[in-house]
């Protein structure tokens, strides 16, 4: 048994030095293959494996902060008044890009939605010759869309299971979630969206909506793609920094909720209570913005199908943006 050796220290005007009872100590503790020492090690090692376990390594932290050092200020210093005026309406024109196009992703959605359940019902009335045959062919039909749905989940793209709001809110919170916002993602979430509303099952497109509009708003900001790395438009490469993206991807998940309850305003509450961390003044009016450019896209495209091709009119009671 090895006794704890006294330490004393000994401090010198440069450094502290240690006594030499622990120097004495030193051999034996290295040539004790079973010392406390090295069980402690072992222990601690075994419980950062338990506590930080493979999976966690492939997650990092985005940098929302902006370097800020002279050469930085000297860039900002530098730009004259219609440069930077450029800068605010390259922001606003992309939001409005975001909302046109979480607007058209939603309208696609519903409808794929509608139409798939239509499908079903009409499918299932044209075999019908008894009740059991009928029941049967209605659940084979939903089995087949539900077993679609689940192909695309479980084989293409795992990322795009489930509502998709958890990990944008810890993407939006500074957690780079791997594969969450990338293109495969989003197609993969809209086609399984669309065959499991469609097979009848006890879900809907509302969450789903907010990853979707995540996605799409990722995607446009960045004008390139992970996926398909032959998409790359450098005409966004300001918006290429965290920063940027993190406002841009709130603005998609707000639209997202827009889309689908028709709600623009609690589109942006919900992106400014429930999912960002970061917030300012200017995001707010660019965010309403974006939600009511969703919403009017996804009516606009939606009279058109009520109102036999004439599109803009408004008539329908659901139809009314309030």
């Amino acid at each position: 048994i090895v006794s704890r050796p006294k330490t004393r220290l000994s401090m010198s005007r440069d450094s502290f030095e240690i006594g030499s009872e622990l120097d004495e100590a030193k051999p034996l503790l290295s040539n004790r293959k079973d010392s406390s020492v090295q069980r402690r090690a072992r222990s601690t090692s075994f419980k950062l494996e338990r506590s930080f376990p493979e999976a966690s390594l492939a997650f990092e932290s985005l940098d929302f902060d902006i370097v800020e050092n002279a050469i930085e200020r000297k860039s900002k210093q530098k730009l004259t008044a219609h440069e930077h005026r450029m800068a605010i309406v390259a922001e606003w024109g992309m939001t409005f890009l975001i909302g046109v196009s979480v607007g058209v992703v939603a309208f696609l959605i519903d409808f794929g939605c509608a139409f798939l359940s239509e499908l079903r019902f009409f499918l299932a009335e044209k075999t019908v010759t008894s009740y059991w045959i009928g029941l049967l062919t209605l659940i084979s039909i939903s089995g087949v869309f539900g077993v679609i749905a689940t192909i695309f989940v479980s084989f293409v793209e795992p990322a795009s299971g489930g509502s998709g709001i958890a990990e944008i809110k810890s993407y939006l919170n500074g957690v780079k979630v791997p594969r969450v916002i990338r293109f495969k993602t989003l197609i993969c979430k809209a086609v399984s969206v669309i065959f499991s509303v469609g097979s009848g099952l006890c879900v809907g497109r509302e969450g789903p909506m907010i990853h979707i509009g995540s996605a799409v708003a990722a995607g446009l900001c960045q004008g390139k793609s992970t996926s398909f790395p032959f998409i790359d438009v450098n005409v966004f490469r300001s918006f290429r920094n965290d920063k940027m993206k993190r406002d841009f991807i709130s603005g998609g998940a707000a639209a997202g909720v827009a889309g689908a309850f028709g709600a623009p305003i609690a589109g942006v509450l919900f992106s400014m209570e429930e999912v960002a961390s970061f917030w300012n003044q200017h995001l707010t009016w660019r965010n309403l913005f974006c939600t009511a450019t969703t919403v009017s896209v996804v009516y606009t495209l939606m009279s058109g199908l009520k109102e036999g091709g004439t599109f803009g009119l408004f008539s329908e009671p659901q139809l009314v943006v309030l």
